[in-house]
């Protein structure tokens, strides 16, 4: 099963989600800077997977300005929308150990429980160093496309797989 959703304020609570009715976009902005997915590594991928071409974007809020009217045979104002939408923006999806305290076998196959997080890329080394798996992707980008480099570049996940068999059995027995 996996819960998912936009978080509500700074801490991440899977009761505190806010689903959307209808998933079509991850719609990111400055004020709703994160999309939650919480689950294990396998139920997230099969979430992705099911939820393959929903696209995820980063915008900055958007502004209405009014301006009178040009025609004075009416009395209202025209509102026109201006959106800037970063096209360059890149998006960080980040998967973290919910329980970082478990061993790194239940890691590998996929039994602990995890969080997939979607934000906005930012310079943070802090923020980084505490996932387990890490992609980066352009504005726009589909969860297929993430689910692909995810899958594909094993070499992103800084607990496991970066280590060599003597080197994986002598952090498993210093976890376990």
């Amino acid at each position: 099963m996996v819960i998912y959703g936009y978080p509500v304020g700074d801490i991440v609570d899977s009761t505190k989600l806010i689903v959307p009715d209808d998933l079509y976009k991850i719609h990111l902005t400055p004020s709703r800077s994160k999309f939650i997915v919480i689950g294990t590594k396998d139920s997230i991928f099969n979430w992705m997977k099911s939820y393959g071409n929903v696209l995820c974007g980063f915008d900055n809020e958007t502004q209405f300005i009014s301006h009178p009217k040009l025609s004075q045979r009416f009395t209202t104002r025209n509102k026109f929308k201006i959106c800037s939408i970063e096209p360059h923006k890149m998006l960080k999806f980040e998967l973290y150990d919910e329980n970082e305290h478990d061993g790194i076998f239940k890691r590998m196959f996929s039994s602990s429980k995890m969080r997939l997080e979607i934000k906005a890329k930012h310079s943070s080394k802090h923020m980084e160093a505490s996932s387990v798996m890490s992609v980066s992707g352009k504005n726009g980008i589909s969860l297929q496309e993430v689910l692909m480099a995810l899958k594909n570049n094993p070499s992103r996940s800084r607990r496991c797989y970066n280590l060599s068999s003597e080197q994986l059995a002598r952090v498993t027995c210093d976890y376990e």
